[in-house]
């Protein structure tokens, strides 16, 4: 075990395969050979160009395997250990790590952004940064730990609570995720908004009350409200501005919107909206210390991603499987290496 294959994006929609040193040890770091790797909406999107990173960078933020070696200082994970990765590097002594706040590191870093990440055979990560996957398990349904984080994190700095309305604006596995959440959280009611009606679909099998296109929501105008009333919490994982638009638009007096899209442009708020409703608008970023929380919520069937999963391709088909990533109607293509 001395080479390995990676997937290399080189430029927008040119990825390649490469053959590489496999990587070297140091003392607190841990080797996985990984099994699955989620092609993730950030993937897809740095692929066409519309997230700008560093190239050329190996993708894939979302991905489990199984630990193949350990640093000399390593303690508490072991060879043969299934584990899905936590993909966030962080300092450690800046002063938001200081605080706990390690996604917020002045340093921080994601693998599969702006460091190389799981589409390889094998990735060195830091020790801390491992997961070992609950007894029953599958590694392909661990490496979908992260979406249900991120939604996680959102739906805890949305306070979701009893009796809540909640509108999630996204179908992908961050807004499906977000949607289960918020029911296991006491929303009264969820409704999802979301353009592709297969999505539509899984997310009323998953639990949403309601679904609607973005094209009913323009349809309805300024009867939006009349119909669908005020929302007590907004959540917008879909990157849409239009959708932050109409996010101001249903959220209630006192209101809470957390936004989690990644948008890639300006988005403007009607901030005078903001301030005579009481609004609360808050940023949700990443998914601190709540990672292991969301992967034992997916071992213990209290979140369901199985369904999540559209597609499955080893890493010699890698064009391929970004081909597929890029279908609307797809939500995660899984990648085995």
């Amino acid at each position: 075990m001395t080479r390995m294959r990676i997937a290399v994006l080189q430029e927008p929609f040119s990825i390649v395969l490469r053959e590489v040193e496999v990587p070297k040890l140091d003392s607190r770091s841990v080797l996985v050979r990984v099994a699955s790797c989620a092609l993730s909406g950030t993937d897809v999107r740095i692929y066409k160009g519309v997230v700008k990173t560093r190239l050329p960078i190996v993708l894939g933020q979302e991905f489990s395997g199984v630990v193949v070696e350990v640093g000399d200082e390593v303690e508490g994970v072991s060879r043969g250990e299934k584990v899905v990765v936590e993909p966030v590097l962080y300092c450690g002594k800046c002063v938001y790590c200081r605080r706990g706040l390690y996604t917020l590191c002045e340093q921080v870093k994601v693998l599969g952004v702006n460091s190389d990440g799981g589409l390889a055979e094998y990735v060195k990560v830091p020790a801390y940064a491992v997961h070992r996957v609950p007894a029953g398990l599958s590694l392909e349904e661990a490496c979908l730990t992260v979406p249900v984080a991120v939604a996680l994190h959102a739906v805890r700095r949305a306070g979701v609570g009893i009796g809540d309305n909640v509108l999630v604006f996204g179908a992908g596995a961050i807004g499906l995720s977000a949607l289960q959440l918020a029911r296991l959280s006491g929303a009264d009611r969820v409704v999802v908004v979301e353009p592709v009606e297969s999505k539509r679909r899984l997310a009323e099998r998953l639990g949403a009350h309601e679904t609607l296109s973005p094209r009913d929501m323009e349809a309805l105008g300024d009867g939006a409200e009349r119909r669908l009333g005020r929302f007590d919490v907004v959540i917008e994982t879909s990157g849409s501005v239009d959708a932050l638009r109409h996010a101001l638009m249903l959220v209630g007096k006192r209101g809470r919107i957390v936004v989690v899209g990644a948008y890639g442009r300006e988005a403007r708020l009607l901030v005078d909206l903001v301030v005579r409703r009481e609004v609360t608008v808050t940023g949700s970023w990443l998914y601190p210390h709540v990672f292991r929380k969301a992967l034992d919520a997916i071992a213990r069937g209290i979140v369901s991603v199985k369904e999540y999963i559209s597609g499955r391709y080893p890493l010699a088909r890698i064009e391929e499987a970004f081909r597929e990533a890029l279908k609307p109607e797809n939500i995660r293509i899984i990648v085995q290496p």
